[in-house]
């Protein structure tokens, strides 16, 4: 996982809106590929941060919400 004080001040500089993708039963990061790529790519959002979420990747998305949730909660806060 890559942490903000990894990526340096000019990787967030300017950008107003976090999205976080997260995926669905049984997905994976590699599910949000083509979408991460054409917005990192367009300008229009260049405001944004996008973050693909690994905590709830494959199976671990039947361990139910509150678990899923939890996760979720865990890798934002190691940012």
């Amino acid at each position: 996982m890559c942490r903000l004080s990894e990526l340096g001040a000019e990787a967030v500089k300017g950008k107003t809106h976090l999205v976080i993708l997260v995926n669905g039963v049984a997905g994976d990061r590699k599910d949000w590929e083509e979408l991460y790529t054409r917005a990192c790519g367009c300008s229009a959002l260049d405001h944004m941060w996008f973050f693909p979420s690994t905590a709830n990747q494959n199976a671990r998305t039947f361990e139910g919400i509150d678990v899923c949730g939890k996760r979720l909660i865990e890798e934002l806060q190691a940012l």
